[in-house]
Parts: structure tokens; C-alpha cells; sequence
């Protein structure tokens, strides 16, 4: 996904930011051109999800602390989806959060979207209840098709204010109706991703808020060794402006596994108490 640095609108907080690495890959050596203004293009994600693959080859070698997060990411997901639901994971990355969902779940119907293709490298590709597909708006196939879940974790940062409304806009006319759209993101104000009590959290809590806190502003990226431009840190209420700028309503917000969860709905139905399964 490509685009550029957008001016900040009066809603909320929005904070660009840059990162040099992930997973211990350094961006600087994957043979791509690095950008401080411009988001990653799709070659810099074809060689960094191949550099991911080499180096790691399979889910269980990759570092414990983020399995471990991604997994009560993917179990705090599942208590929010109904038995026998049509569920579409957009932006899946690797696909670790779906392969988990999809092994405890069985009963569900998982459909995979990625910007960069890269889910059929993993182990995520051998299961029978998972599907992979394209972008709903390049599709007819796609877009004919309606789930009861649609959720995006950790998609919208890397996404500009207005591209992210015309998305949510777009999947929000996927779902069934009453169905529901979750948002999985961290919010730049830590204590709405539930890690204000410093003496209840653990030490992969306490790394993950301070290497947060090293990339978050934009202007400190010349501390950075070889930047690239990752996106915009938004706390809650800024994604709330985006919620409701594409006709969506927040039904749920509550923090878990490190984040920030927004459940929100088409506003067609909702059930009697107002909110999904496992949070009421």
C-alpha cells in the first residue's frame, strides 16, 4: 500500500511514525528503495514477507513474545464471533492470528485477504476451513460475497484518514445484516490499550510500550538508522471519527492482549443487549 504523510485533521490524535526494522529484519537490507514521507510500496513488502519466509520458514520459529501476543489476539477475537459465522480477516500479514482462530474454531468459515499475497507461504494455507482471495473492490466474486465478521488487525495505521473511511466503507457493505466489523489496532495513548498499570505488566508489555514510544513521532526519525515511513499512531477517539465517517457505529471498545478492540456495526440489527457474544 502506498501513499504520503496527510495533515492531521482536529479529531483526536494522530502521530506519524517510522521504524528501521520488524521481526529483526533490517528494512535497509532487503534491496528496496526507503522513503520518510511516502508508506511502503508493494516491493518493499514482496522482499520483506520473502525475507521473512528464509529466515524463519514456519510459525513456531518465530519470536515467542509475538506468538504469544498474536495468540490471545486471535482468542479475544474468537470470544467476540458467534458459532458458524462467514468471517473475513482483511490485511492478514502471515496469517498466524487466522491459523489459530481457524484451528480452535472449526465451526467458522475463514476467508484471508492480504495486500502483499503472502499467507499461502505458511502453515495457515493447509487448512481446510480457510479461503484466500483478493481485495473486495477488485473482485465481483468478492464483493458479491456478505460476512457475519469482518475484522482488520493492525491494518489501519499504515492506512491514510481517508482511505481508511472509503475502506471501512466499502467491507461495512459486506457484511449481513446486524453483522459486525472489528478493529484491532494500539492506540498512541497506552493506557486505551490497558497498560496504565505499570505493576501489572509484564516485561514483553513493559518493551513492546517503550519500543512504541521510540518510533512514534516523525520528526525524531533522523535517530533512526535507515527510516522507512510506517504510518499514523491514532488514539481512540480519532478512529472513532473514521468509524463514523463511514456510517458505522461503535457498539464495543475495550483493551486486550495490548490493544485496542472497537466493535462497531452496520446499524442494521444488533442483539438484545446491544453487544456481541462473550462481551456482554
Amino acid at each position: 500500500m502506498s501513499g504520503s504523510i496527510e495533515a492531521l485533521g482536529s479529531v483526536g490524535q494522530e502521530v506519524p511514525f517510522c521504524q528501521s526494522e520488524w521481526q529483526g529484519i533490517t528494512f535497509s537490507s532487503l534491496g528496496v528503495n526507503l522513503s520518510l514521507t511516502d508508506l511502503p510500496t508493494p516491493d518493499f513488502y514482496t522482499a520483506f514477507y520473502s525475507r521473512l519466509v528464509e529466515t524463519y520458514g514456519t510459525y513456531r520459529n518465530l519470536p515467542a513474545d509475538w506468538l504469544r501476543s498474536k495468540t490471545n489476539t486471535s482468542r479475544e477475537l474468537s470470544a467476540c464471533i458467534e458459532l458458524d459465522s462467514t468471517v473475513l480477516s482483511f490485511g492478514c500479514g502471515i496469517g498466524f492470528v487466522e491459523w489459530v482462530l481457524a484451528r480452535e474454531r472449526p465451526d467458522l468459515k475463514i476467508f484471508c485477504h492480504d495486500f502483499a499475497g503472502v499467507p499461502g507461504s505458511w502453515p495457515i494455507a493447509d487448512l481446510e476451513n480457510v479461503e484466500f482471495g483478493q481485495v473486495p473492490a477488485q473482485s465481483a466474486e468478492q464483493r458479491s460475497k456478505l460476512f457475519n465478521v469482518i475484522y482488520l488487525c493492525q491494518v489501519l495505521y499504515a492506512v491514510p484518514y481517508g482511505e481508511a473511511i472509503d475502506l471501512l466503507t466499502t467491507l461495512a457493505n459486506q457484511l449481513v445484516d446486524g453483522g459486525m466489523l472489528i478493529l484491532v489496532d494500539s492506540s498512541v495513548l497506552p493506557e486505551e490499550n490497558g497498560q496504565d498499570d505499570q505493576e501489572n505488566a509484564g516485561l514483553a508489555s513493559v518493551l513492546a510500550k517503550f519500543i512504541k514510544k521510540s518510533y512514534r513521532n516523525f520528526w525524531g526519525a533522523s535517530r533512526i538508522q535507515d527510516p522507512q515511513f510506517w504510518g499514523w499512531q491514532r488514539d481512540n477517539q480519532r478512529y472513532q471519527a473514521i468509524i463514523e465517517e463511514a456510517g458505522l457505529e461503535s457498539i464495543d471498545v475495550f483493551a486486550a492482549a495490548g490493544q485496542s478492540f472497537n466493535l462497531t456495526t452496520n446499524l442494521i440489527a444488533t442483539n438484545s443487549s446491544g453487544l456481541p457474544p462473550g462481551r456482554g
